[in-house]
């Protein structure tokens, strides 16, 4: 930051202001930032899929192989909160889906709903339940019972470890294997972001929170990973039961990323 301030005489500083400000007065407005560039279904997220399955959290998306020949157990993909479904989706080029597709899997993504000030109640067990919990109860009931693989991304993939060693707790062998990409499960060493989350800052962001994310399960997530590394530490309960990571004995196959600011 400090050498990028040098470089451009603090146009940075300048620019992260307008933008900051611009965002401000579309969030007083309740209206998005939006580009004429992009186009989902058109430009962005180009693979054809199907919503299957609804819920006050989420919708799932169901993406079919193009290939005559299926891959028995399906993946299920469990994106970010905070991100749009499609960001694997970005560009026919740029495709997990499409690849993982014509590879002949069937593919799951929920794409969650932007919650309101309605929602402010909703928890981490809600989110759990709705949306991790509600697309593998779809998905196994639609295929029989067969399992799956999961792969979870940034807050995706943290969901996904809680969700899982719940699931290994309690003796329930959905998944065959997980993939965790740039998702922390362990906070001692959160990053930069590390930086602005305090019990202060975490009481403030309290009283201020109503829309983009359920303030109960924003509160949550900071205070029992964040400040307080209740995951790791075995101490972090999800239906009024702790979990624990090492109770997880499926395959784990984990891309970490050393010089990623939120979770490196």
């Amino acid at each position: 930051m400090r050498e990028r301030t040098q470089q451009e005489h603090g146009h940075n500083h300048v620019r992260w202001m307008r933008y900051w400000i611009e965002d401000f007065i579309r969030r007083l407005a309740k209206t998005p930032r939006t580009s004429g560039e992009y186009a989902v279904g058109e430009t962005l997220a180009p693979t054809p899929g199907d919503a299957v399955m609804r819920n006050d959290l989420v919708e799932l998306i169901r993406y079919r192989p193009t290939t005559t020949e299926l891959r028995p157990e399906p993946i299920l993909i469990v994106p970010a909160w905070i991100m749009k479904y499609y960001i694997l989706d970005l560009t026919a080029q740029r495709s997990l889906v499409a690849y993982l597709r014509d590879q002949g899997f069937e593919v799951f993504i929920p794409s969650w709903n932007t919650p309101d000030e309605d929602d402010a109640d909703l928890s981490m067990q809600d989110y759990i339940d709705l949306g991790v919990g509600s697309a593998v109860g779809y998905i196994k009931a639609m295929g029989g019972g067969a399992r799956l693989h999961a792969a979870g991304y940034c807050l995706g993939g943290t969901l996904l470890a809680i969700a899982t060693a719940a699931m290994s707790r309690d003796d329930d062998h959905s998944f065959a294997s997980r993939r965790l990409l740039a998702a922390q499960t362990e906070f001692s060493e959160p990053g930069e972001l590390g930086l602005f989350i305090n019990e202060s800052q975490v009481a403030f962001l309290g009283d201020i929170l109503a829309s983009r994310m359920p303030a109960r399960m924003h509160s949550e997530y900071l205070r029992q990973l964040f400040l307080g590394n209740n995951l790791a530490n075995g101490r972090l309960k999800v239906d009024d039961k702790a979990v624990a990571l090492s109770d997880i004995r499926a395959d784990i196959y984990c891309v970490a990323t050393e010089a990623k600011h939120v979770s490196p």
